[in-house]
């Protein structure tokens, strides 16, 4: 009795083959893919957060205007924090055009996003080492993965702000974002690039209330060891 694997045409199981490898690299891409995209989001100054509300649930009084179709909502999960703490920033971009619109977040450059942070003084804030150092080394453009945002949906994402900037000083620093949007007049026109602004809150750091590690603790001295009187012991004879 010969098994069916043996009967069949040599030429038809190396197709059945290859159409079995493809789907397995498919899904292997697929997977690669989220994972790429998930450590997009994980590592550096900006990660995905689904904490909010919806989009009906939004107050419009706290948001920044309606501009080519999106809106940005921005707000500080808190307005005081200690130096030295993370400072993250809650966002939430809504599409209201009638198109979808693929967005790009990627934390390093910020490539379609804009955090400024301006002091108590409204002067801009100096980068942080992290950010001198990302800011000239963009990534590859192939290795980033936009998100569908589709029509009237909202995305939502958290910013690190002090990761980006430098706010160690104690005071006030008021944070606004922007959203890089390329608006094309025309089908055969070229793209003008506008921002979309969001609201601006303001975050105080407060002075740090961390022990100092290096200040030296002054040490008790050793009581001293008591003298008792030793036994003389009798030798017998």
């Amino acid at each position: 009795m010969q098994q069916a694997d043996v009967s069949k045409d040599p030429q038809e199981r190396q197709q059945k083959w290859r159409a079995m490898k493809s789907i397995q690299l498919s899904r292997i891409r697929r997977v690669l893919s989220l994972g790429a995209a998930l450590l997009l989001l994980t590592f550096g100054g900006i990660s995905c957060s689904h904490t909010w509300p919806d989009a009906n649930d939004l107050d419009v009084r706290d948001t920044g205007p309606a501009m080519d179709g999106f809106q940005l909502t921005i707000r500080a999960e808190k307005t005081q924090v200690p130096s030295g703490d993370p400072i993250w920033v809650q966002a939430a971009l809504q599409n209201l055009s009638n198109k979808t619109a693929y967005v790009h977040i990627d934390k390093s450059t910020e490539r379609d996003f804009f955090l400024v942070v301006q002091d108590e003084q409204h002067k801009l804030v100096s980068f942080t080492k992290y950010m001198d150092f990302m800011a000239p080394h963009p990534p590859d453009a192939a290795g980033d993965y936009p998100f569908e945002l589709q029509k009237n949906r909202v995305l939502y994402f958290r910013v690190k702000a002090n990761q980006l900037y430098e706010m160690t000083a104690p005071g006030q620093y008021l944070l606004t974002l922007k959203y890089k949007n390329y608006v094309r007049v025309n089908q055969e026109g070229p793209a003008r690039l506008d921002y979309v602004v969001s609201n601006t809150v303001a975050v105080e750091v407060l002075p740090s209330k961390a022990v100092d590690l290096w200040t030296p603790t002054p040490i008790a001295p050793s009581p001293k060891p008591s003298k008792k009187p030793t036994r003389r012991h009798r030798t017998l004879r």
